[in-house]
């Protein structure tokens, strides 16, 4: 969310500049001494947006290596997760429960088994093609 935000900014921030730009080619001051003035003040602000926009990308950056850090631990969260319903399926299946209880057992257990495989083919679909 924080890369996408920052993003926005950038592109914010850009297009400020370029309607700042025509504004001032516009042309509708008759006096060189203040169209100099002006296109002295626009230089100035010019140079305040190209610090900005530098701290901006290097924000942007950051947060891109942190979503994809974040991608690492997401996925270990989940296998954890799928750990804990798989338990919990099983435990389903035990031969005192009863049969409505082992049925619904097995269909998370094989819900399970199919989104893992399924995970698995987009997942190596990407490697392969080099995503």
């Amino acid at each position: 969310m924080k890369l996408v935000s920052r993003n926005a900014a950038i592109k914010v921030g850009e297009q400020r500049q370029k309607r700042l730009d025509r504004e001032l080619t516009r042309g509708d001051l008759k006096d060189p001494k203040e169209e100099k003035a002006r296109r002295e003040q626009r230089l100035e602000e010019r140079k305040r947006w190209d610090k900005e926009r530098d701290q901006l990308l290097e924000k942007a950056e950051e947060a891109e290596i942190r979503a994809q850090d974040a991608r690492y631990w997401y996925a270990w969260g989940m296998m954890v997760g799928f750990f804990f319903v798989a338990g919990g399926a099983v435990g389903f299946l035990h031969p005192r429960q009863p049969r409505s209880r082992r049925v619904l057992g097995c269909i998370v257990l094989a819900a399970q088994v199919l989104l893992i495989f399924i995970g698995f083919q987009i997942g190596s679909t990407f490697f392969a093609l080099g995503r």
